[in-house]
Order: structure tokens, then sequence, then C-alpha cells
């Protein structure tokens, strides 16, 4: 097989299986959408203090990683265009009210301890289920900014 798809130049049929998966069942217009919502929902619920499976979610995102890297041409991403953008986008949101509420409601000490717990609860969840180090850092610098960064001038003064 894999001899005579490398000189024929055609996919081996292990690879053909994995894209035929990835385009018949990941990218299906029913399944995608949930297990988006299904991933994003779980993380949400992390931040909220509640106990999800992690390993779940870890193999969700290393499948969509390796479903990525399994297909060159890469015609449609799962993990970035199906992921990556959303979850920062819901991190940036999620820690852009919680920081609001937070620092009206505390001082600035306070303010602080919490935001740095958050920052180490985000590295540790980052560290157990993303498997992007670039997703890695992006997701830090998020909250960063909408812990910290935000309100800057107001927690100097």
């Amino acid at each position: 097989d894999k001899s005579y798809c490398e000189g024929k130049k055609k996919m081996d049929s292990y690879n053909l299986g994995v894209l035929k998966f990835k385009e018949r069942l990941c990218m299906n217009s029913h399944i995608l959408p949930r297990l988006k919502t299904e991933l994003l929902t779980k993380l949400r619920k992390e931040r909220e203090g509640e106990i999800i499976d992690r390993p779940l979610v870890s193999d969700t995102l290393r499948m969509f990683v390796e479903l990525d890297e399994c297909e060159a041409s890469c015609r449609c991403s799962l993990y970035y265009a199906h992921f990556e953008r959303e979850f920062l986008e819901e991190t940036h949101s999620f820690y852009g009210n919680e920081s609001e509420m937070y620092i009206t409601q505390n001082s600035v000490p306070e303010y602080l301890i919490r935001a740095e717990k958050r920052l180490i609860e985000e590295h540790e969840r980052a560290d157990a289920y993303i498997p992007k180090h670039d997703t890695k850092h992006a997701l830090i610098k998020a909250v960063e900014f909408e812990l910290i960064g935000r309100y800057k001038e107001t927690l100097v003064d």
C-alpha cells in the first residue's frame, strides 16, 4: 500500500480513512456545531468552578490537531478555524465580564489576588488540554489583558 501510493502519488489507506472521517463525520454540518458548543460549554463550566472530564476535552482537541495534520493540503482546519478563534473570543468575553464585576466590588489588593489566582488556573488548564503552544500563548495573553491590561491605570492609581 505505502510503496504503491508513494509511486503513484496517492494517499495511503490510513490517511485516506482519516481524511474521510474528518470530511464525513467531523465536518458534518450537524455534528461540528454541536461538538464546538459542547467543548466551549465544558471549558466555561470549568472556569465557573465545575469539574469537567479534562481527558475528554484534551483528546478531542488533539483529535482536531491530528486530523488537520493528516491532510497536507488542509482545506479546512478543524482546530484553528473551528475551535481556537471561538475559544479565544469566549475567553475575552468571560474574563472581561468577570473582571469588570470583580474590580467594582473589591479593593485593588483583593482584585490582584483574584487575578493572580485566575492566571494560575488558566496556565493549569492550558497545560492540561490545549495541544498547541501558540494557542496557550494567545490564551494567557487574552487573560492577562482582560484581568490586568484593561485596568492598568486603575490598578496603578
